[in-house]
């Protein structure tokens, strides 16, 4: 949640904080193109988010361990999809912070995680009562906005196999935020590598007919 809230709320300013300054202005009086330089801005901020991840869940690995001995199935692939969530958010911070004021941006991006998570939650609960009207709620939006869906997915890596069995088994993970039945298929971390590409090269369309 950490990474998430600080990647968002520092992408809007990365770039459009630059905008409203001059500063982009003057980088862009240089012979560069605005596609480069929001693709360096894209990858100084993976890289941040990436690395924060990476040595926050580590250590919080190592305090689980020393208090109560437990260590993840799946350490290195939960962490991974957790930096995928952070960028899945920061792209859409980019692709904001183009349109609207900095602050706004990471407002917005953060109120769409929110309420990608609740309605995976939603979607969670009508999974185990088998209403599909409100089990296609969370599946659509874990489309729209894949944060959830990779939430689950690290979840899974991080979880106790026999988690499950003890909270009482598929009915209640359903509508449980901290716990996931299975791991990410192929298909859809596909789907969430697509969605990155079309989000950012729409940040980059954007970020090209922006007025400066």
């Amino acid at each position: 949640m950490v990474a998430v809230f600080g990647t968002a709320f520092l992408a809007g300013p990365t770039l459009a904080g630059e905008i409203e300054s001059g500063v982009a202005l003057a980088v862009l009086g240089r012979p560069v193109r605005r596609s480069a330089v929001l693709l360096g801005k894209w990858l100084g901020l993976v890289a941040f988010g990436s690395g924060f991840v990476t040595v926050a869940g580590f250590a919080q690995f190592l305090i689980v361990w020393w208090t109560l001995g437990y260590w993840p199935s799946q350490p290195a692939t939960g962490l991974a999809l957790l930096a995928a969530q952070t960028t899945v958010l920061l792209t859409l911070g980019l692709l904001l912070s183009t349109l609207i004021s900095p602050m706004a941006s990471g407002i917005v991006a953060v109120g769409l995680f929110g309420a990608t998570w609740i309605a995976g939650v939603v979607g969670g609960v009508g999974r185990a009562f088998g209403n599909e009207t409100v089990t296609r709620i969370g599946t659509v939006s874990r489309m729209l906005l894949p944060t959830d869906g990779l939430w689950r997915g690290a979840m899974h890596a991080f979880q106790d196999p026999v988690t499950l069995a003890r909270f009482g088994g598929p009915a209640l993970e359903g509508g449980f935020p901290f716990l996931s039945e299975a791991p990410l298929t192929g298909a859809y971390l596909a789907w969430v590598g697509l969605w990155v590409v079309l989000v950012l090269g729409l940040a980059a369309l954007s970020f090209r007919r922006r007025d400066l």
